[in-house]
Order: C-alpha cells, then sequence, then structure tokens
C-alpha cells in the first residue's frame, strides 16, 4: 500500500471517527448548543450582505495586503491597520498602517503610522525583522484595543527560514496611535524557534486572560504543529501562562495558521493544512480533539486547501469563512476567490451546504487573507485586499479593491463584543 492510499484511507477513517467523537460529546451533555440555537427561535437568523469599498489601487511594485477592523468602545469608532505587499516577493511587506473612521467605514482618516510603532527593527547585512498578519480586537476586560501577529525575519527584501515569536500592540485611544509592538516571550524551548500567530483568531475570556492560537517548529523541523496559549494580559503587558495540547498530522507542513472561537460551551479551532483544512473542538480552550477534514453535510469534502479559514461567531450561530476548489476558480492562484461563508452544523461539525454564499466575489485576485471583525450587534465585516500579483488579475475585473463585506442581521449578535 502506497503512501497516497493510505493518505485517502485516514482522511476517509478521520471523517468518521469525527462523526462518532461528536456523537460521544453530544451524550455526555458535553455539546451544550446542539445544531444551532437560532432553530430555536421564532424568527431564524439570516444576514444581508453588502460589499463595500474601503480603498483601492496598487502600483506595479505594491498591492494592499490583509486589512483588519477593530472597534473603539464606548465610542464605537473604527480602527483599521493594513500593510502592502511587495510584488514578485514571496511573504514580503513593507511596515503596517494605520487609519480609523468616525462614521462606520465610510471614510477614513489618512493611512499611517506617526509614532513608528510598527516600524521594522533594522539589523546587519541587510537583515531587518519585519512583522506581518496584524489582526486587532477590543479586550473587554481592559477596555484596550490589543493586536497580534507575529515577526518575521527578512534579508535584502526576502524572507528569510527563521527565529520568530508572536508579537503585540495595543492602541492609545486618546493619541489614536498605536504603542511600539513588542513579542510574548515564550519558554525557551526548541520547539518554539519559529513560533507563529497568523491572522489569528484569539478567544478573551471573563478574567481577562487571552486564548491565543499559535503554531511553531523546531530550527531543523518541517511540519509546524498547532496548539493555544494562554496568556495574561493587563492592558499593558501581555505574558505567556500555558500551553494546550499539541495538534499536527504528518502532510507536508503540518497544521498552521489556526484561528479559535467560543460558542456556547464549545471551543472551536479551525486550521491550515497544504491539502485540506482542519477542526478540532474543546471543552476548555487548551485540550482539543483530533484534528478532522472539513465536511459538508452532504458528506463531500469541502475542498478548502492551502489558505486559512477563519470563524464569524453570532449568538444565534456558527459560521465559517474560506475559500475552495470547485467554484470556477481554476483561474486563481490556489483557489483563493471567492470567499465563502456557510454555517455549522455544531452536532456534526459539517457545514451545512444548502446554507453557503459568497461574501466578497471572484474578480480574479487572490482573496485568501482576510480577516473577521464584529462591528455592532448588529453588524460584521470581512475585510480582505485583492492581491494584485501581475498574472493578468485585472482581465477578470480586479483592481486592487479593500473591500468590507458587511453582514447585517436580522436578530442582533449578543456576542459582537466577545
Amino acid at each position: 500500500m502506497n503512501y497516497e492510499m493510505i493518505r485517502v484511507l485516514r482522511s476517509d477513517l478521520s471523517y468518521y471517527v469525527g462523526l462518532l467523537y461528536m456523537a460521544f460529546l453530544w451524550l455526555c451533555g458535553c455539546q451544550s448548543q446542539g445544531s444551532s440555537p437560532a432553530s430555536t427561535q421564532d424568527t431564524p437568523l439570516s444576514y444581508e450582505i453588502i460589499l463595500d469599498t474601503l480603498l483601492q489601487g496598487y502600483t506595479d511594485s505594491t498591492s494592499w495586503f490583509y486589512p483588519s477592523v477593530g472597534v473603539v468602545h464606548p465610542e464605537g469608532w473604527l480602527v483599521m491597520t493594513i500593510q502592502k505587499w511587495l510584488t514578485g516577493k514571496s511573504d514580503v511587506f513593507t511596515p503596517v498602517v494605520s487609519g480609523f473612521s468616525f462614521d462606520n467605514g465610510k471614510s477614513w482618516s489618512a493611512l499611517e503610522d506617526p509614532s513608528d510603532a510598527f516600524a521594522f527593527i533594522p539589523g546587519e547585512d541587510g537583515f531587518e525583522t519585519g512583522m506581518c498578519n496584524f489582526t486587532i480586537k477590543w479586550h473587554q476586560k481592559t477596555e484596550t484595543l490589543l493586536g497580534t501577529c507575529h515577526s518575521v525575519p527578512y534579508q535584502n527584501k526576502k524572507l528569510i527560514r527563521g527565529d520568530r515569536l508572536p508579537v503585540w500592540a495595543t492602541f492609545d485611544a486618546q493619541t489614536k496611535t498605536w504603542n511600539r509592538w513588542q513579542p510574548l516571550f515564550l519558554p525557551e524551548e526548541p520547539q518554539f524557534y519559529e513560533t507563529n500567530a497568523c491572522a489569528d483568531q484569539r478567544v478573551d475570556l471573563p478574567d481577562g486572560d487571552i486564548l491565543l492560537p499559535i503554531y511553531y517548529r523546531g530550527k531543523d523541523e518541517e511540519p509546524f504543529t498547532t496548539s493555544v496559549a494562554r496568556c495574561n494580559f493587563d492592558g499593558k503587558s501581555l505574558q505567556f501562562k500555558e500551553l494546550g495540547n499539541e495538534l499536527s498530522i504528518p502532510v507536508d507542513r503540518g497544521l498552521f495558521e489556526p484561528s479559535l472561537t467560543r460558542y456556547g460551551d464549545t471551543f472551536y479551532l479551525t486550521m491550515r493544512n497544504d491539502q485540506k483544512g482542519y477542526w478540532a473542538v474543546s471543552t476548555d480552550g487548551l485540550k482539543f480533539s483530533e484534528p478532522q477534514v472539513w465536511h459538508f453535510d452532504n458528506g463531500e469534502e469541502v475542498g478548502t486547501y492551502n489558505t486559512m479559514q477563519h470563524w464569524l461567531t453570532h449568538s444565534s450561530g456558527l459560521f465559517l469563512v474560506y475559500t475552495r476548489k470547485g467554484a470556477d476558480n481554476d483561474h486563481v492562484i490556489r483557489h483563493r476567490a471567492p470567499l465563502f461563508i456557510a454555517e455549522v452544523d455544531t452536532s456534526t461539525m459539517q457545514l451545512i451546504k444548502a446554507s453557503e454564499r459568497i461574501a466578497v466575489p471572484n474578480r480574479g485576485a487572490r482573496l485568501g487573507n482576510f480577516s473577521v471583525s464584529h462591528i455592532n450587534e448588529d453588524e460584521s465585516w470581512i475585510t480582505v485586499a485583492e492581491l494584485m500579483v501581475g498574472q493578468g488579475e485585472e482581465q477578470y475585473g480586479a483592481n486592487g479593491n479593500v473591500f468590507a463585506s458587511r453582514l447585517r442581521w436580522n436578530i442582533p449578535n449578543a456576542l459582537w463584543k466577545e
């Protein structure tokens, strides 16, 4: 039996093992949500999608990359962070810039970093340390806008494999500037040589602690391992406390770019792999089940691969945002457009195929790096930039737009500040 046959058999077995596991959780009363609380309401949960363009434009040398939006409470005004990708360079970016909006995103201030909070750290012989995929979210306990991501090493504007750490920064609402980014220090152990928090979705606990999904590997290792780090955050300092169980598979680069959410009494993790997307569940946010491949409720694999997925969590339903094959999108690199959204049946951990909708359309450019934000109880955003790599994206309509796909709910989202 060759490796490919083993891999296929393992995938099929994982699917059925996942179903048995979810049945076990249900019998034990561990999964309190059922298929969806929306089904118990007189009015089913639904939403309207409004596609808005926040900004646009690209050049022969740069393209906008990874917009993330956070809300400053109680004022309710918005902050956006974004950076530029250098055309023709693999994962090489300019420093993050930031702007803000007082009219719910209709207009934005200049995108800048006046305090040099996101400036790269220079080194010798062309080395410098940057950061990328900065994700921002309000921390309710300390009333602080907190952003997290990871450091990246460059030499002569080229990404190199080297020491990485999760990094973080806080926003000063009085001056409307960011404080200097800092590292999250982890235990000095070999497996944390290359540790990342890429476009992560974190969970903030009632006591202020943060569950931050990370992935890491040793200096001479190849597959990444995913885990969740519990950290203390007091509004001024982010400190590591403990690490959950390790999740990995011996397929290409393993499991990476994880995103975490909490829905009811259960924590949900979704992870990227070069060949398929995976999920896992937990009752405490640290100890997760064995990773399983994403499927639709008709038994078919979702077909998402080699890019991130993110959660969109409403108090009356859990949704996944993703890309996939099989959508007349063979012309898009790694099938990274359009962006889809579908509801998760939490009793089986399958996506409800009939609920699938296009959140951001395919216009020929990659949309694989995106962010999800709750703006208020009535509106959630999926933000993404069309990545223009100079391979004819324009012929399909792309022009470097930075989109906000606004989902307007028919039922208020009680979880919008979490």
